[in-house]
């Protein structure tokens, strides 16, 4: 009783060539929600989704999905009695999340006090995976001359990162 209980959440969600290679189940905005679906049944009652990940047409962090999609997918995973988690890095996917209800935001370094507050309001957790963030520096330096717009923003969101998370925290 005394040790940690392992909760298996699934494959992580993630649009088509918009994460790691082979780690996700990769799919289109038509296929979320069913996939959601398959997810939250396979897991221990959470479902992960790749909220955000570097979109190499644009060049930055952008959305996986639009957030009518976000919302659909976690109304899906909530009415089988399933929480939603997301990777989410940047700023752009955060509102809409958190208003569909999302239960968990991973990373979370692009949270503003007006965000941190919204996660408060709506019961949001946050796992900011503070390993993770401390690859920003050679996420940024290995993205260098081809992404610049990525590695400024991974830039920024590192140089802020103890702000952001200690908002949260005493939020």
């Amino acid at each position: 009783a005394d040790l940690p209980h392992l909760i298996r959440a699934g494959r992580h969600i993630a649009r088509p060539g918009r994460y790691m290679r082979g780690y996700a189940d990769e799919v289109e905005p038509a296929d979320l929600v069913a996939t959601v679906r398959t997810q939250a049944a396979r897991g221990d009652g959470w479902v992960k989704l790749v909220g955000d990940w570097i979109d190499r047409a644009e060049g930055d962090l952008k959305p996986s999905w639009g957030a009518e999609d976000f919302a659909a997918a976690i109304a899906a995973a909530h009415a089988m009695g399933a929480k939603v988690t997301a990777h989410c890095f940047g700023n752009d996917v955060l509102p809409g999340l958190i208003a569909s209800g999302i239960d968990c935001i991973e990373h979370g370094t692009g949270l503003t006090p007006e965000l941190v507050e919204a996660m408060v309001a709506h019961g949001t957790s946050l796992v900011p995976t503070v390993a993770q963030i401390e690859l920003f520096p050679s996420l940024a330096s290995a993205a260098g001359a081809k992404f610049p717009t990525y590695a400024s923003t991974m830039t920024d969101l590192y140089a802020r990162r103890r702000e952001t998370v200690m908002s949260a925290y005493e939020a």
